[in-house]
């Protein structure tokens, strides 16, 4: 999950009866009437607005928004407009506009790409408690989007992130302490971790979790165990588990009945 999808997810739950135009829709007009005050909250909605309106206006398999090459950005387009709200309110000390300018910069939407300027955004939103930055620092340390690997900042993030709730965070914990990569190994914090994730709805997390237990890993090892994470896996949208819930199911149905 890179800095776009999330960014994505926010700005397609914003202001859903709100639609993409080059007029501005009282919606707008209202919230441009509130951060004008210097209502950080009208800001971040109204550069989520225009993120939103940007989206919706890219070409298709155009991801980057005029960010990814040398050419000048032209200043009234709704990505840069986002970026000119999410500004305004980071530089007021807001986490989110802090989250959403530094996913701008990684992902050159509305800005030239500059990785640079995205961790220092995005750290300071982790420093504020947005987990999302937290995810998105442990995901660059990683050595991705150009940026020099960090294994312990990556780590140091992923946990945090974990820690503070985010889900993918719990989830990719989890999977470090299952292979032993950059921590020591051990099943049981991994099952924790996953766990934690798979109670908050996160579907990749109840399938490896019902295959923890298909195999005793971490956890007392049961099939029954392991057949009903992947029904709740399966029911939370993974075609795997769905798969993995028929596979068990007809083989149960195919042994012997005993006498």
């Amino acid at each position: 999950m890179t800095a776009k999808t999330l960014l994505a997810v926010m700005a397609a739950a914003f202001l859903a009866a709100a639609q993409p135009a080059p007029a501005q829709t009282p919606d707008t007009a209202a919230l441009m009437a509130r951060a004008n005050t210097g209502d950080t909250a009208a800001m971040v909605s109204l550069g989520l607005a225009f993120y939103n309106q940007a989206r919706a206006s890219a070409p298709a398999g155009d991801d980057d928004d005029d960010g990814d090459d040398d050419a000048p950005i032209d200043p009234n387009s709704p990505a840069a407009k986002a970026v000119f709200w999410f500004r305004a309110a980071a530089e007021k000390g807001d986490p989110a506009a802090m989250f959403s300018l530094g996913s701008a910069y990684l992902d050159g939407v509305g800005v030239h790409k500059a990785p640079a300027e995205a961790i220092r955004w995005l750290t300071q939103a982790a420093g504020k408690g947005e987990t999302r930055a937290m995810f998105n620092l442990a995901y660059l340390y990683a050595g991705n989007e150009g940026v020099a690997k960090d294994a312990a900042q990556s780590l140091r993030w992923y946990r945090a992130a974990a820690e503070a709730g985010e889900v993918v965070g719990m989830f990719t914990l989890a999977n470090k302490y299952h292979d032993g990569d950059g921590v020591p190994k051990d099943l049981r914090e991994a099952a924790r971790w996953q766990r934690a994730a798979a109670d908050k709805g996160y579907a990749y997390a109840m399938l490896s979790l019902g295959r923890y237990y298909a195999a005793g890993e971490g956890v007392p090892k049961s099939t029954d165990e392991a057949l009903a994470w992947y029904r709740k896996a399966a029911a939370a949208g993974s075609a795997e588990a769905a798969s993995l819930v028929q596979i068990q199911t007809q083989g149960r149905a195919a042994q012997p009945k005993g006498r």
